[in-house]
């Protein structure tokens, strides 16, 4: 105990330094938990003590000694938890010990490393969140994003207090309703664990900004009913570019109640608080200009710009086994959120090869978004049997609402604060799903989503709404134990989308509708590696946008969008000392059947239709607890307008780092170093945006629980 205290007080001073005083006071209420909870109560020296647990918490698998390896997965949205090498879809897991590892603290480092994942605009950007594509398609702050298989929205995700990070490629509609086509991203929140833990990381990154992070949890009493997790992290001072600020702080609890063995109660709490100053500026291509070669990115700036997100997120969830044929599960989030983002910069290349900078861009200038957010699942299960037939049968419903407002203050026109927009979102879906199983080796799943999308501009005296049925089947063959083979065939209702700031026509709806996917895979879990192989073809309607004469943008849509392509991925270890995770995208991604036949055949803007990405760990022999960490991430040619003459050319990165791990008064240290982009390539990470420079981290953690 004495060590405990000492270690927070330490860490109470690093955190006051960080700029959240209300952190240190959650400090001193985990100090007071920690000393008189009996399940986290430190021992005298030579107890025997052990807990006589009852109630089993999950057991975090995809650990390092097995090389990341994933055995289950719970982004099967109707399915539940389940083994990923028998899921028909393409899913990716990023586990704990492997974000730990490889020091990523934020998406854009994820993004990066994802083999699935295309990063298309930074976390510290104009649009408050990161964007990315997944098998070319793009997914903005309110698509394609769960927190525990709830939908919601992200303005900047904290990953300190996430577990595992689970990216599904392809349509999701009959999984989680209304949706964009590209895929779905499941952000796992750490849960209490089985024995005691608690860590301590303290570093610096970037540009040297100091940054922390604390986290214990474990059971609260002996029998393991109860169960606690705190996360606590923060930074504050420069990061990628030059004189841009970040000022982030997250505390995160869990708390999982056993009503009984086969009834479990979880809860989840967090406030989540982010400033930027000087954030990176967009950057926009005028007809006739030609974009040079990647700039600069430290001198890239919107000097005086700022934002800031505030979030506080509840959600509670049950699994309750009523008997060994009947289970229900069910689960609530909510969410709201205020930003304030202003003075944001856009560059523009003129024809003359000058560039003409502007502030204060229209739909990127609000005091004021607040945003408010529910969602929620209720499925029931059953399985039975008929003759040869073993079904597991699921039947429940899904929903989520949004309310998103713009406020701006009072100017010559509104002697008051005033709304310029509001804008009101529900999807929900009722669900029906059959799992069947026969012949010991072959496996069916048929499905049907019938999804509800509606949205109610209140301004503006306008609704954009679709009722559609989303059919699902997939046919699983087992030839060998550990080895599958798998097709489906999905539909899904997508959301028309809104058309945002910087658009002549924004404020207007798209027309919601429903895309098509054929997916062909193969996984496998062999020795020390899972590795994974599908084939996809995507058809969707083609959302695009128009330069117009005067250099405005109108967004149209025009004929279909069809994406085919392979991925190969791969997680584990090739000898006990040497861990890759990484993986191979490669796909044709073509616009058809458009009216403008200028059009026809065209990549589509900001789609890189190769990727290919590896991180690698290897345990040196000659060093006892010194490891060789690095990876080689490569995005292939994108283009930066409809017709393909914007050409942005591909780019590879290297990373490169050592850790060293030995111990301290008995307990468990960790050193990390990583130098990030180890060349300091120039590169458009985007359209609209520049990749990052060289940076690095520089951590030690100690585990002293």
């Amino acid at each position: 105990m004495e060590i405990i205290c000492r270690i927070l007080e330490k860490t109470a001073g690093v955190f006051l330094f960080l700029g959240r005083p209300a952190v240190p006071a959650a400090l001193l209420g985990l100090v007071l938990l920690t000393a008189g909870a009996g399940g986290l109560r430190a021992q005298p020296a030579g107890d025997d003590f052990m807990l006589d647990i009852l109630y089993v918490t999950e057991v975090e698998e995809a650990v390092e000694s097995e090389g990341f390896k994933p055995v289950v997965t719970r982004t099967a949205g109707p399915w539940g938890k389940s083994e990923i090498v028998d899921t028909p879809y393409s899913i990716n897991v990023m586990s704990s010990d492997l974000i730990k590892n490889s020091g990523v603290s934020s998406f854009d480092e994820i993004a990066k490393m994802n083999p699935l994942v295309q990063l298309k605009y930074p976390n510290a950007s104009a649009r408050s969140t990161a964007f990315f594509n997944i098998r070319g398609f793009s997914l903005g702050q309110a698509n394609g994003r769960l927190q525990d298989g709830v939908r919601r929205i992200f303005y900047g995700i904290p990953m300190e207090d996430k577990e595992r990070i689970e990216v599904l490629s392809g349509l999701s509609g009959f999984l989680y309703g209304p949706t964009n086509v590209g895929g779905a991203i499941n952000f796992v929140v750490k849960r209490p664990t089985m024995e005691r833990t608690g860590s301590l990381l303290l570093g610096v990154k970037d540009n040297g900004t100091p940054y922390g992070h604390l986290d214990v949890g474990g059971p609260l009493d002996p029998e393991g009913r109860y169960g606690l997790r705190l996360n606590i992290a923060g930074r504050n001072g420069a990061m990628a570019y030059r004189e841009q600020k970040q000022l982030s702080s997250v505390v995160s609890g869990a708390f999982d109640f056993h009503v009984t063995e086969d009834f479990l109660w979880r809860f989840a709490a967090s406030h989540y608080v982010n400033k930027n100053e000087n954030a990176p500026a967009e950057w926009w291509v005028a007809p006739g200009a030609v974009r040079p070669a990647a700039l600069d990115p430290k001198t890239d700036l919107a000097s005086g710009s700022r934002d800031k997100r505030e979030q506080n997120d509840f959600s509670t969830d049950i699994s309750w086994k009523i008997s060994e044929q009947l289970s229900v599960r069910a689960a609530f989030l909510y969410s709201d959120m205020d930003l304030d983002y202003r003075d944001y910069k856009v560059n523009t290349f003129r024809p003359d090869g000058s560039i003409v900078s502007g502030y204060n861009i229209a739909g990127l200038n609000h005091p004021r978004t607040p945003v408010d957010q529910k969602g929620g699942y209720f499925y029931v299960d059953y399985n039975f049997e008929t003759g040869p037939f073993a079904h597991n049968l699921t039947a429940g419903f899904s929903v989520d609402y949004l309310h998103l407002k713009m406020i701006d203050p009072p100017d010559a026109t509104h002697p008051l604060d005033h709304d310029i927009l509001d804008q009101r979102t529900t999807n929900a879906s009722m669900v029906v799903g059959d799992e069947i199983s026969f012949l010991e080796k072959y496996k069916v799943m048929l499905g049907g989503n019938f999804a509800r999308y509606r949205v109610n501009d209140i301004l503006n005296s306008r609704i954009n709404k679709k009722r559609q049925f989303s059919p699902t089947v997939s046919l699983v063959y087992n030839p060998v134990e550990k080895v599958t083979l798998y097709g489906t065939y999905i539909e899904s209702l997508e959301p028309g989308a809104f058309v945002g700031a910087g658009y002549v026509n924004s404020g207007q709806f798209l027309d919601p509708y429903v895309s098509k996917q054929y997916e062909i895979g193969a996984k496998a879990d062999l020795g020390g590696m899972f590795l994974t192989l599908a084939w996809y073809r995507i058809d969707k309607s083609s959302n695009i946008y128009v330069v117009n004469p005067n250099g405005s943008r109108t967004m149209t849509r025009d004929g279909r969008q069809v994406h085919e392509g392979f991925e190969l991925t791969g997680t584990g270890k090739i000898f006990d000392n040497w861990r890759v995770y990484g993986g191979l995208t490669v796909m044709r991604a073509r616009l058809k059947n458009n009216n403008d036949r200028d059009l026809v055949g065209k990549i589509p803007v900001d789609v890189a239709e190769s990727m290919a990405k590896l991180y690698m760990e290897y345990d040196l022999p000659f060093v006892q607890g010194l490891t060789l960490n690095g990876g080689a991430y490569h995005t292939g040619k994108m283009f930066g307008d409809a017709l393909n003459t914007d050409l942005m050319r591909s780019v590879t990165l290297f990373d490169l780092g050592l850790s060293y791990r030995t111990e301290a008064a008995g307990h468990p240290l960790r050193f990390n170093f990583m130098l990030q982009n180890v060349a300091d390539k120039k590169y458009w990470l985007s359209s609209y945006y520049l990749g990052n420079p060289r940076t690095f981290l520089l951590t030690s953690q100690i585990d002293f629980l």
